[in-house]
């Protein structure tokens, strides 16, 4: 494994990393540490390879230098591109049949991002951005109106149309093996049921119901007015899917980088239908490991 300082050649002598990406999170997040050398204090972007593939590219958030008589260190934490879409706001102005191309040249491109799912055709309505709005929350609803996708960048590249890798990872006795196994039914993330406003002239008199057995004695309510403009009936069922999604978790740690992992459909000792939502790495003096969350695939 290598890391890479842009400007200044490559990193030695590390000595503690800790990598986290999970897919509900725009930004993944690297902190590492290495012996204090004093151009680390002009460290800017990060590279961390494993057997010549990128795992992450990002800018330095903090450099932080520690010099005490036993012992002199420098902690640097980064996040991907993502991040800077995340800092920057975006011009206020509405997009009429906004395509692709012209996401990638007003949110992408400017933060360094080089590739994305480039697409024949504009997506025909309009895209509010309001004062206030960032780069990525305008780069979100763009996909979500489109697609009904949450994007992803990775390294120098956007996913725009979700974030699925192929392939499929087993955990467990005839996989990846685990060291800790934990299981989470997080009940207060389920959502019984959505209330649509379809009309101005009436309330919110329709609904749907969610269908989960786990949701069957569930009453949290969620209320949606699809006259606004910005929400429709998918907006609904996408709350409860999602909801299903958050409900259920199993947090494994296995030895080693499993970082590569992140998005695959996946199962655990013969339990199917999950899916790798969130990985941490995390390489010390005690050694190397990765904490995996699997919650639910699409439900």
């Amino acid at each position: 494994m290598t890391y890479t300082d842009k400007k200044r050649g490559e990193l030695h002598g590390l000595l503690s990393l800790s990598l986290s990406m999970e897919l509900d999170v725009p930004a993944d997040s690297l902190s590492l540490t290495v012996p204090y050398a004093d151009r680390l204090s002009q460290a800017d972007y990060l590279t961390v390879q494993e057997d010549g593939e990128t795992i992450f590219y990002g800018q330095t958030d903090e450099i932080a230098t520690f010099l005490t008589a036993e012992r002199r260190v420098t902690r640097i934490t980064a996040r991907s591109l993502a991040g800077a879409l995340l800092d920057n706001e975006a011009e206020p102005l509405m997009y009429t049949n906004p395509s692709s191309a012209l996401m990638f040249e007003r949110h992408l491109r400017p933060f360094g991002v080089e590739v994305y799912d480039a697409e024949r055709h504009p997506y025909y309505g309009t895209l509010r951005i309001d004062k206030g709005m960032s780069h990525w929350q305008v780069l979100a609803n763009y996909c979500m109106n489109r697609y009904g996708t949450v994007p992803r960048i990775e390294g120098r590249r956007a996913y725009l149309r979700g974030y699925a890798p192929e392939g499929k990872v087993a955990f467990g006795e005839k996989g990846v093996a685990c060291t800790e196994v934990q299981e989470y039914r997080r009940r207060h993330k389920l959502i019984s049921a959505v209330r649509l406003r379809l009309n101005r002239e009436n309330g919110y008199t329709a609904g749907i119901v969610n269908s989960a057995p786990d949701a069957a004695f569930i009453r949290r309510v969620r209320y949606v007015n699809a006259v606004s403009g910005s929400a429709t009936p998918e907006t609904a069922q996408r709350m409860l899917r999602a909801s299903n999604r958050a409900a259920y978790q199993l947090r494994l740690r296995c030895p080693g980088l499993q970082v590569q992992t992140l998005g695959k459909r996946a199962s655990f000792d013969g339990r199917e239908g999950l899916r790798v939502s969130g990985v941490r790495f995390s390489l010390s003096e005690q050694g190397a490991y990765t904490d995996v969350i699997l919650r639910k695939d699409d439900v």
